[in-house]
């Protein structure tokens, strides 16, 4: 009241001495002295107590009213940039109700102000303007500009305590205003001020433009409090009233993203892609998910159903990062396009949020206005103007770990994601969860199939080459046989002419020729001439030779040691390669003939091959015509002992089958159909399955019928024609009298089997001139191996021909008993 008073002194005085000027003059020269003393006034209340109070109590509220919307925004769409603003307003209005409390125990006299409140309101400040620029600039999580942003500050909270040490060293004798802290104070909020201006105008958030005008109000306070001569005190007044102006743009914080209650407009999309449909043909398409066994086409099938059901433009499934930190986009869907997308990869750093939500097995939405990088390689990488609203839900397996993710986009309609989309998607998830588990183990196990096949391969190339090595050896061993063959006649001859020699005392060639009697021929002398000049290279010398077949000898011996040497590591590789199982002693010496034919077959066929390539002597047309006719002879014989060594290990092993007391025939049906399913499908043939509902236990190995049910379906396959019907039927026979049975009939559309071939069905060589027989498909070599695994398990086989339609083959199995190891069962044909 006392200063009031004395302005108005002051004013009246002014007025009294400017009588002098005319009045308008006076007028506009006491208004703005006025004014001056007003602004003056407002300046002073604002930075001393209790005036201050109400600076506080204003930017406390622009803060709280700023949370709370944020809070209501978070509750609608769940953004991550809105966990983001609450999380910064909430550090802003704790650091303003600390400042608040602190002023008020000052006002109370409680501490003293002068020593305590200068540094903490600078540092609030700072600290402050550091936290507004955070929440504008950087809305998104950014692992750098966070990790800047705590850094800084945590070194303004660091220059705060230094500036606390130094301010209680000074005591109350200085103002605060001007001193070199407040100087460093300021020059760094201008600085952080420009950097937050650039930062907004490079990145452009949505509502970028209040945020540039609250820097632009919180520099123009900065600058002005900095030209202006620092006023007395420890508060700059003009800094408090620029925070009073620039604070309330916080309320545009919230709403810079859109609410679920927006209405979004959706140009250029179908009428019936325009909201989400009930339609049963999407149940369907989930149902025929389950029945795919295709990676590639369920993958399809799945964004392209989830893209219908949620109209999204664009469906993407992808996979978590794997050990090069690359995330696989597997497939997608453009529904606008109505066209698949094909897979592709990313560096998980490119998408970091994606990556981030997959890993931690949490949703993500983003708005189209979003400043993230990974919109922008999203949009990039599909090569799209823009991606639009992103909403992203992992899915997860049973034991909580990340099997994939579904991605949605609307680069075109622009629709943004709602909660309840979120919460159908992550439904959808979580039922795509095993399907998803189903469809990885398909494509291990393929991978494994794949390995498995390039082993067997591998395998069978090893074999071929010491099979391959085991002929030329065996080709080198006749060769060397033959070679000493010739040694051994030379031998002989040199050994009869050398032992003529001695008897007649000739040793010479003109010896004999001379005393060679008169009757004798002239041929005669020749050929003995001729024969010590070609066999002997010194006649002095007869033990030449005996070297020469010495070492031909020694050669031999090597040969056929490394031919026994081949065999054994073929025998080895073939007992490695093959799981067989232990035969008996029969058995055993019949599969050894059998090996023992081989040899001299081989030597017939080595020879055979020799003596047509014609290095001993030029063929005669008729000489080649039988050569060639002993070879084909040969080969066939060959292929006979084959099948005769194939049919033989086969009752081998027949001879081991144990009737167990349970076979499961709905198992061994099912397993059959399995392994036989895909060629049936391939041909487009309808498998029709009729069953009985309740079906005995067999007394019958399980390996043997399981390999008679696939014999008998490979075989139905091969003779029905594409889009035909097998039919495979299953009941029981026999009454309570007698011993069950059940008979199995398997039916094909292959046009019949002639009458006259069928005696000829399951025998050994059911062939008709080399050929398999009408009717049969390419197993029917293999019918006689089925004839002999039935009756084997005590069961009859025979079949039913029509000519022109088709055949059924039955099969008659006994039932597993209580005594089932006890009496024979009877004949079930009798």
């Amino acid at each position: 009241q006392s200063r009031c008073d004395t302005n108005l002194v002051i004013l009246i005085g002014i007025n009294v001495s400017l009588t002098s000027f005319s009045m308008p003059m006076r007028h506009a020269i006491i208004v703005e002295m006025a004014m001056d003393t007003f602004l003056q006034e407002l300046l002073t209340l604002l930075t001393q107590s209790p005036g201050n109070l109400t600076y506080h109590v204003v930017l406390s509220f622009s803060v709280a009213g700023s949370l709370q919307a944020s809070l209501s925004q978070w509750r609608n769409n769940q953004f991550p940039q809105g966990r983001r603003l609450i999380i910064g307003l909430s550090l802003l209005l704790a650091i303003r109700l600390v400042i608040f409390v602190l002023a008020g125990i000052a006002w109370q006299g409680l501490v003293n102000e002068h020593i305590l409140l200068p540094p903490v309101d600078r540092a609030a400040t700072l600290i402050s303007l550091l936290i507004i620029i955070w929440m504008w600039c950087i809305p998104e999580p950014l692992r750098l500009a966070d990790a800047a942003t705590w850094l800084l500050g945590l070194l303004g909270l660091t220059g705060l305590a230094l500036n606390l040490v130094w301010w209680l060293g000074q005591g109350s004798g200085i103002d605060y205003n001007g001193s070199w802290p407040d100087f460093i104070g300021e020059v760094v909020a201008i600085s952080l001020i420009v950097i937050g201006g650039v930062i907004l105008l490079v990145r452009k958030p949505n509502s970028w433009g209040y945020g540039l005008g609250m820097l632009g109000i919180a520099l123009a306070g900065h600058v002005a409090y900095l030209a202006l001569p620092a006023p007395e005190g420890d508060y700059s007044g003009v800094l408090r009233m620029a925070q009073m102006a620039y604070y309330p743009f916080l309320f545009a914080l919230p709403q810079r993203f859109p609410t679920s209650t927006q209405q979004v407009p959706i140009p250029a999309v179908p009428a019936e892609h325009k909201r989400p449909t009930s339609d049963p043909k999407l149940l369907e398409s989930f149902l025929y998910l389950s029945s795919e066994s295709e990676p590639d086409r369920i993958c399809q099938a799945i964004t392209r159903t989830l893209a219908t059901a949620l109209v999204a433009d664009i469906c993407l499934l992808l996979t978590p990062p794997n050990e090069h930190n690359e995330i696989n986009f597997q497939c997608g869907f453009d529904l606008i396009r109505e066209e698949n997308l094909t897979g592709s990869s990313l560096s998980a750093k490119s998408v970091s949020l994606i990556s981030t939500a997959l890993t931690r097995r949490l949703p993500l939405r983003l708005p189209a206005s979003s400043t993230s990088t990974d919109l922008r390689t999203l949009a990039s990488h599909l090569h799209l103007e823009r991606p639009g609203h992103m909403l992203f839900v992992p899915v997860v397996s049973a034991d909580d770990s990340p099997i994939a993710g579904l991605l949605l986009l609307s680069p075109y309609s622009n629709r943004a994601w709602t909660s309840e989309d979120q919460t159908q998607l992550s439904r959808f998830a979580t039922a795509m969860a095993q399907l998803l588990q189903r469809t990885q183990m398909l494509a291990y196990l393929q991978i494994e199939l794949n390995q498995t096949q390039e082993k067997l391969e591998s395998a069978k190339a090893k074999a071929k080459a010491l099979q391959s090595e085991n002929e030329d050896l065996h080709y080198q061993v006749q060769i060397a046989n033959e070679q000493g063959e010739k040694n051994l006649l030379r031998a002989e001859s040199l050994a009869a002419i050398i032992a003529n020699q001695g008897e007649t005392g000739l040793t010479t060639p003109d010896q004999i020729a001379g005393v060679a009697p008169k009757g004798s021929t002239e041929t005669e002398v020749s050929r003995l001439q001729s024969l010590l000049h070609a066999q002997t290279p010194d006649a002095h010398e007869p033990t030449y030779m005996e070297g020469e077949l010495r070492l031909a000898l020694e050669e031999v011996a090597r040969l056929k040691s490394a031919l026994s040497e081949a065999d054994q590591r073929h025998l080895a590789f073939i007992n490695e390669q093959s799981d067989r199982l232990p035969i008996n002693d029969k058995n055993d010496e019949i599969a050894n003939i059998i090996q023992e034919m081989r040899q001299p077959m081989s030597s017939v066929s080595g020879y055979t091959d020799f003596i047509l390539s014609e290095s001993i002597g030029i063929l005669g047309a008729l000489q080649r015509k039988f050569m060639e006719r002993i070879k084909i002879s040969t080969e066939r014989m060959s292929q006979l002992v084959n099948e005769l060594l194939r049919l033989t290990t086969v009752e081998m092993n027949l001879g081991k089958f144990t009737a167990t007391g349970g076979a499961d025939l709905y198992a061994l049906v099912e397993s059959a159909i399995a392994e036989s399913m895909e060629a049936i499908r391939a041909k487009e043939i309808n498998l029709r399955v009729d069953v009985a509902e309740k079906l005995p236990l067999l007394r019958a190995d399980e390996h043997a019928i399981k390999q008679v049910l696939i014999k008998l379906l490979e075989n139905a396959k091969d003779v029905t024609p594409a889009k035909g019907e097998i039919t495979l039927q299953a009941s029981v026979q026999g009454g309570d009298h007698r011993q069950g049975y059940v008979l199995i009939q398997i039916s094909d559309q292959g046009g019949g089997i002639p009458p006259e071939y069928v005696p000829l069905l399951f025998t050994r060589f059911s062939q008709a001139n080399g050929k398999s027989i009408p009717g049969t498909g390419g197993a029917s070599s293999q019918l006689s191996i089925v004839k002999m695994l039935v009756e084997n398990n005590g069961g009859r086989i025979w079949v039913d021909s029509q000519p022109n339609k088709g055949s059924t083959f039955s099969i008659l199995l006994p039932v597993a008993s209580e005594n089932m190891f006890g009496d024979e069962p009877e004949d079930p044909l009798a």
